[in-house]
């Protein structure tokens, strides 16, 4: 059998490149390429490969008139002497059209769709690399493409291949892949590994802000990389000590080594994994194997438990708004890792300078802000205590807080002041004692406490009366059930079922004989909690005497009404001794204000200590934080002063001592400010007071300079030359600063007091110092009283206008944002006020040595952050994300509704229309693409039926008119027949048809003149090596015409220089005279091959070499032709009548029947062609006509031996006894050389009554791609000079074509 590596070559054409001298011409070229795009059409059939599976395939149909029209265009461009070779290559690219994309530039969204067009194009050029495919499409940031051509129904993607891309989309920020890519199963648990997650840190741009931030907290000045430690540390950066980032508390992630994990690639996650490549391209993760789990084995197999908060960190930290928006929905406890993002917002826009990116960030913060509200608000809704366990639930992913602590740092006033979190905080404020204590009743227990076991209401007897009759109610139905039961049936036996139904009443939650109810934690848990606690998950229970005790005094709300009486106390005591007891010798009661000053100092010491900071520095600044505890500090500070002075003995610095312990009284009179801020009316004032008093900071600024330049001017008019002394800086601001409130010093300015010039009475202070000039300042003075007191105190005025109206507006959000902090405040206070305070100092204090001593660690636990764990914790977490996913349904369908977004997609569907109608209009109105719309079926159908009423309606109307002019006596007018208009269209496309057969069988003939393919470039070689061939026109192709510049190219493929048994001696690589003599134009008996040309004797050049009868190609040698001279190949046309389901044969629109031909699958080029191959050495034409066919056509079906292999060797023997010759001589083939060419003997094989190959199965053989049949059409387009052959076998058949 022939090799069919040799017998068929792979043909790539460039028509642009014809030689063309002009850009006219090379456009025209283009345009009648896109014409018979256009116009052609791509038709399925059903192929047999070479296992016998039947697959559908596309072959492609041009429309015969396109044809003729374009033809007629190249005459009119390129005249007739090129019309072959322009429209051969025109032809053989559409046999490529799934490698060529058609664009008209000149429509209306070129600009806009031309990135779509070479996209698809190269989707198109790598339609078998679907990964390449994926990869240009998130390259072009195309996700209709990707969703449309890749991401289909038919096509399923298996997650572990879509990882590597996944990577690419989060580094280049590809929102709509990342969601795409997880739609399709990629698991981020799977996919995020420590080497990726490095990979993403390390790959961000220098000019991004998380970048500074990560070389400003870089440990490692060394390392070329950051490293997962640096990251935390930006993260505990910016939202600050209370928050305890994931990868400082993981082990394995503090011990990493980063230069191990940069090193590779990122597609090959881990460092320590191995990758082992199967045959089909899948891989196989390799782990060490080692006896024991170290460390090592720990990072190769180490998950990340939250991914998606890792990403979701990631995508906030480089502002990535639609990619952070992404990954918060995806993740878990949504209302926490908003708030997370708004504080680390809230961080990063004070760490830039760039109003630009300060306006995005606060653009992303206000939304994670909105967006935690509405979440808090949709729990609080659906369920009010699980939305207030939300809130102190400790979060152990985000960093060991609390929604609550969270929305605090991120001082989200709207978060504070919610409804859900003020209830939680009046909860926490009244601890055990129940909401319905008025404030009156608790003032009058904490001054009378035995009155507590009469007045006071605790919750936890709330809820067990609550419970016992609910119970009770339960009991009373079904009582009321087993009553009527009894009516209904009689008497029954009193055990029956339905009264043991009844349970006892410590199974239904009654209490028992220690005074629990059994439903809820467990008494020991509920014993071992602090007494102050205020727990969601306790239920009801009977109290003792010292219970109640405990949590009445316990509560914050009366630790603070103690805290407030003793501060009066203290006040009260501090002035009675500044204004009726200060004297040198020390009294009792000023042993007492100092023992209570120190205890307010210890207890200003236990807050500082007892804050969650790590550090001292951390801590410190917490505390410094509250302007309260600045208030404290100097207070004390200054009585520490003042005390100090006041043992000193010395008359002064007593007195010193009286005003500096004056003023801390003053001080201490300031701090009784801050009880104010529970009352809902005084809390605001408060915070007004404090917004003023940063405006009149800025205010004294501004009034300063003013004071400073006109009193240093009147102090130099007035009084020249003055003594450089403190009392000269008294003078110049004095009078310049009492001027302002009204004390104006006229008689002393105008100098009309007695004075003296004299230095000798002024400077000893005898009489004041007479003025020295007296009419300047007063003028001075009027424009100063004008600014000042008309301009400056009116700006005053209208800043704390607006300063008060701002915060009147939020009167409420400004006043429960500070309730917060002092509830927090007292709720950490012990209960006992001072000076009693120090008891509960000591008890704390040895506490803590105790803990100390036992290494145990202090947690902080209480009603504002609470450990939940095992199913309870589940079950709120999954609570929360279902609340969490209808919200953002919620959210998405109103952003849906809204008229914004309603005109928008109103006008994207107008331009999407717009466009289609754009685009038909082109291509209608063009006359060059007259055919160019293509019309649907049911249109068609409705056309055909419009037409046949205008004929009736016609022949009405023809009636009526000859009617008429019978009538009235005149001639009838003649109208035009409709169907004999028709007939006459018809019978113009028959004779069009007819006359474009016959230009296109000229065409064929004038094909093969002229070389055509013979003379294509590049050369279509096995290896895709680019050789190309000398340039030949048209005209110089006949070996007649002269052509001296003629240089052809000398080529020879590899494996026919390897000179297998079909190939002959390279003769080119012997001297002329030494060359070995082949027999020419006659049957070599050495070789046992015919060296006869079908055509005509074939001249010898004088170096021996036989030249191509037809005419230059352009190149010398044998190319991959592996003789000299002429190659004879054996093409078989088997052939049959189509039929349809019936049995009856198909006919074409003249009435024609219609043959099918057996065509098979280029592996080369992917071409369709008629089966055939070359002549092997001795072998007979009619044999290998034969073999071809066997080999290719019937594959494995005439292999070995069986009943079937018999019964088709009987019918191919029948159906090859009676062949036609169709075509003997030479072939336009791409593979031709001046030296070496192709000539074919073509047989048809008919099957006229369909008894051999009517229902004949092909199948694919092992050099082919696959077998199938096929219509006889010119439309078809086939390699080589096969359609010339088909067509041959239509005229003897008299078929269609």
């Amino acid at each position: 059998m022939s090799d069919r590596s040799r017998g068929r070559g792979q043909t790539k054409n460039n028509p642009l490149s014809d030689g063309s001298d002009s850009d006219r011409q090379r456009g025209t070229m283009a345009f009648q390429y896109m014409l018979m795009y256009q116009n052609s059409r791509e038709e399925e059939i059903e192929v047999t490969d070479q296992e016998g599976r039947l697959l559908n395939r596309t072959i492609t149909v041009i429309d015969p008139e396109i044809k003729q029209e374009v033809q007629d265009m190249l005459e009119k461009e390129f005249t007739k002497k090129n019309i072959t070779s322009h429209m051969t290559w025109i032809s053989e690219c559409l046999m490529h059209r799934d490698m060529m994309t058609v664009f008209v530039m000149e429509s209306n969204n070129s600009a806009r769709d031309i990135d779509v067009a070479i996209l698809k194009a190269l989707l198109k050029a790598n339609k078998h690399l679907d990964m390449v495919q994926l990869k240009l499409a998130l390259a072009w940031n195309r996700i209709d493409v990707a969703r449309s051509e890749l991401f289909t129904e038919d096509k399923k993607w298996d997650a572990r291949r879509l990882e590597n891309v996944m990577l690419i989309a989060l580094q280049e920020n590809r929102v709509d892949f990342v969601k795409l890519f997880l739609e399709h199963g990629v698991h981020l648990r799977d996919f995020l590994t420590i080497k990726r997650l490095l990979h993403l840190y390390n790959t961000i741009p220098t000019n991004n802000l998380l970048y500074t931030l990560l070389e400003k907290e870089k440990r490692d000045e060394s390392c070329d990389y950051f490293s997962l430690l640096d990251v935390a540390d930006v993260i505990l950066e910016l939202m600050g000590d209370f928050f305890k980032p994931f990868y400082h508390r993981d082990e394995i992630l503090c011990n990493i080594v980063t230069e191990k994990y940069m090193t590779d690639h990122p597609d090959n996650s881990d460092p320590f994994i191995t990758t082992n490549t199967g045959p089909n391209g899948s891989h196989t993760l390799i782990r060490p194997k080692t006896s024991k789990s170290t460390h090592r084995d720990k990072e190769a197999t180490y998950q990340f438990p939250e991914p998606v908060r890792e990403l979701f960190i990631f995508s906030i930290l480089l502002l990535r708004r639609e990619m952070a928006i992404l990954l918060w929905e995806e993740g878990k406890e949504p209302i926490a890792g908003a708030l997370m993002a708004q504080k680390l917002l809230q961080g990063m826009k004070q760490k830039t300078e760039d109003t630009e990116l300060q306006e995005k960030i606060s653009s992303l913060e206000e939304y994670f802000s909105k967006t935690a509200v509405g979440l808090l608000n949709e729990c609080y809704l659906a369920e009010e205590t699980r939305a207030q366990m939300l809130l102190v639930r400790e979060l152990t992913n985000w960093g060991e807080s609390t929604v609550l602590q969270m929305a605090v740092q991120a001082d989200n006033k709207y978060f504070i002041s919610h409804s859900c979190c003020q209830t939680l905080l009046n909860n926490i404020w009244m601890g055990r004692l129940s909401l319905d204590n008025g404030i009156f009743r608790i003032l009058f227990c904490v001054v009378l406490p035995p009155f507590l076991f009469l007045l006071i209401k605790y919750r936890t007897e709330e809820k067990l009366k609550m419970h016992e009759n609910r119970i009770k109610g339960e009991k009373q139905k079904r009582m009321d059930s087993y009553n009527a039961d009894v009516q209904q049936y009689g008497d029954t036996d009193p055990n029956n079922v339905e009264l043991n139904s009844i349970h006892s009443e410590e199974e239904l939650g009654l209490p028992n004989d220690k005074g629990y109810v059994a439903f809820g934690e467990p008494d020991k848990k509920q014993d071992s909690d602090n007494v102050y606690d205020f727990d969601f998950r306790r239920g009801g229970r009977k109290l003792s005497w010292w219970q109640k005790i405990a949590f009445f005094f316990n509560a914050p709300l009366v630790t603070f009404i103690y805290n407030c009486i003793s501060y009066i106390a203290f006040l009260s005591l501090f002035s009675f001794i500044l204004l009726t007891n200060f004297y040198p010798s020390i009294s009792n009661a000023e042993i007492v204000l100092i023992i209570w000053v120190f205890t307010l100092f210890v207890e200003e010491i236990r807050q500082v200590v007892g804050d969650e900071s790590s550090n001292w520095a951390l801590k410190w600044a917490n505390y410094i934080h509250d302007p309260w505890n600045v208030v404290d500090v100097i207070t004390i500070t200054l009585f520490i002063i003042g005390i100090t002075l006041r043992f000193i003995n010395n008359a002064d610095c007593f007195e010193w001592a009286r005003i500096v312990l004056a003023l801390d009284l003053m001080l201490f009179f300031f701090r009784i400010l801050h009880i104010f801020s529970v009352q809902k009316h005084l809390g605001p004032k408060l915070v007004m007071i404090g917004r003023m008093m940063i405006d009149l900071i800025s205010f004294v600024v501004i009034l300063a300079v003013f004071i400073m330049a006109y009193g240093l001017a009147s102090q130099a008019i007035l009084y020249p030359n003055a003594k450089l002394e403190p009392q000269l800086i008294q003078d110049v601001l004095r009078k310049a600063y009492w001027q302002m409130y009204g004390e104006l010093f006229l008689e002393e300015i105008e100098g009309q007091i007695d004075c003296s010039s004299d230095s000798m009475f002024y400077s000893n202070g005898t009489l004041p110092r007479c003025v020295a000039n007296n009419w300047v300042v007063p003028i001075l003075l009027g424009f100063y009283i004008m600014v000042t007191n008309i301009l400056l105190f009116n700006l005053l005025i209208a800043m704390f206008s607006y300063t008060f109206n701002t915060v009147q507006e939020n009167t409420d959000l400004h006043w429960r944002t500070q309730l917060y902090f002092l509830i927090s405040e007292y709720y950490r206070r012990p209960p006992l006020a001072p000076p009693l305070i120090m008891f509960s100092h000591i008890y704390l204090l040895i506490k803590s040595i105790f803990n100390k001593c036992c290494n145990k660690r202090r947690r902080f636990q209480g009603s504002f952050k609470m450990k939940f764990e095992g199913f309870e914790e589940k079950q709120l977490v999954l609570w929360e994300n279902m609340l969490s996913d209808d919200y953002i349904r919620q959210q998405k369908s109103q952003e849906m509704e809204s008229v914004p977004n309603q005109v928008k997609e109103t006008k994207k569907q107008l331009d999407d229309l717009t466009s289609q109608i754009e685009g038909a209009a082109e291509t209608g109105s063009d006359p060059a693409l007259g055919t160019g719309i293509k019309i649907s079926t049911e249109l068609e159908q409705r056309l055909n039926y419009m037409e046949k009423q205008m004929e009736v309606t016609f022949s009405a109307l023809e009636w009526l008119v000859k009617m008429t002019a019978e009538k009235n006596g005149i001639s009838p007018p003649k109208l035009e027949n409709l169907k004999e208009k028709k007939l006459q269209v018809e019978e113009q496309k028959h004779q069009r048809s007819l006359e474009e057969k016959e230009k296109m069988q000229k065409l064929f003939v004038e094909q093969i003149k002229l070389n055509v393919k013979s003379r294509t470039n590049p050369y279509p070689t096995k290896d895709g090596s680019v050789i190309s061939r000398c340039n030949v026109p048209d005209d110089k192709v006949p070996w007649t015409v002269s052509f001296d510049e003629y240089k052809p190219t000398e080529f020879t493929a590899p494996e026919v220089l390897e000179e297998p048994y079909w190939a002959d001696p390279n003769l080119l690589a012997y001297q002329p005279q030494k060359r070995p003599r082949l027999n020419f134009n006659n049957y070599d008996t050495v070789y046992r091959i015919s060296r006869k040309s079908y055509i005509r004797e074939y001249k010898i050049t004088e170096d021996l070499f036989p030249r191509n009868p037809i005419g230059r190609t352009g190149m010398i040698g044998r190319g991959r032709l592996g003789r000299w001279g002429p190659n004879h190949s054996a093409d078989p046309v088997v052939t049959r009548w189509a039929k349809n389901d019936q049995g009856q044969h198909l006919l074409n629109e003249d009435g024609k029947p219609i043959l099918e031909f057996a065509s098979i699958q280029r592996q080369d080029s992917g071409a369709y062609a008629l089966p055939g191959g070359m002549l092997d050495p001795g072998q007979p034409v009619h044999k290998a006509l034969q073999a071809e066919f066997r080999e290719e056509a019937l594959g494995s079906l005439v292999e070995g031996q069986s009943a079937q292999r018999t019964a088709i060797e009987n019918k191919l023997a029948r159906l090859f006894g009676k062949g036609v010759e169709v075509y003997r001589g030479y072939v336009d083939d791409s593979r031709n050389t001046d030296n070496a060419w192709l000539e074919t003997l073509a047989v048809n094989y008919h099957d006229e009554d369909g008894t051999i190959i009517d229902h004949f199965k092909l199948r694919a053989g092992d050099t082919v791609q696959t077998a199938s049949w096929q219509q006889c059409s010119s439309s078809v387009e086939l390699h080589a000079s096969h359609i010339q052959i088909l067509q041959k076998v239509t005229e003897i058949h008299q078929a269609a074509f």
